[in-house]
């Protein structure tokens, strides 16, 4: 069993969860509104000053199919 987390900006959360139906990947968690900051991006605090907000998927993949999903 593999384990692969997804977290992304909120902007892209249609195109990521059609590529999840695409890939048939119908088992996941998903958390809708995920703030941080990261290296390469401004934080998404959901703040004025940091607006924004991620989501965040968490998947429990059987052994093999992670190369098919990247």
């Amino acid at each position: 069993m593999q384990i692969l987390m997804v977290v992304y900006d909120v902007a892209f959360d249609e195109e990521v969860m059609a590529a999840l139906g695409r890939c048939r990947l119908s088992g996941y968690t998903k958390w809708s509104r995920v703030v941080g900051a990261g290296e390469h991006s401004p934080p998404r605090l959901g703040t004025a000053v940091w607006p924004g907000h991620n989501c965040a998927l968490l998947m429990a993949l059987e052994d093999g199919a992670l190369p098919e999903v990247t």
